[in-house]
């Protein structure tokens, strides 16, 4: 039993880290993102804080913004997690907006035939 509840677990992480890397948090080193700052330990510790902002809620962001930010900061000469973080919060942001505003037009015109 023990045995076979083992191996049962191991192929789920398996299955799991196959999955989360098939469109995963994308793995920029910060080694490399911070090498022309003149402040490198400031770099790091705001990079590192970005990167754990974006890859703990991952799986959950919306597909389309997520991809398209990593597209558009992928293709910079020096990418970095601050950057997607931004891209992908003003993204949602616009997501948001944009699902917000026939509701608005509702409520006006509702308002206009009152």
């Amino acid at each position: 039993m023990r045995l076979s509840l083992a191996a049962t677990l191991t192929v789920i992480i398996m299955l799991a880290t196959f999955d989360g890397l098939a469109a995963g948090t994308p793995s920029w080193p910060l080694a490399k993102i911070c090498a022309q700052e003149s402040d490198r330990a400031a770099c790091f510790e705001f990079e590192s804080i970005a990167r754990h902002q974006v890859s703990g809620p991952w799986q959950t962001l919306p597909a389309g913004p997520r991809d398209s930010c990593v597209a558009e900061i992928s293709s910079f000469e020096q990418p970095s997690y601050r950057l997607l973080q931004l891209c992908i919060q003003n993204k949602i942001d616009e997501l948001w907006r944009t699902r917000q505003k026939p509701h608005t037009t509702m409520d006006s015109s509702m308002q206009n035939s009152n």
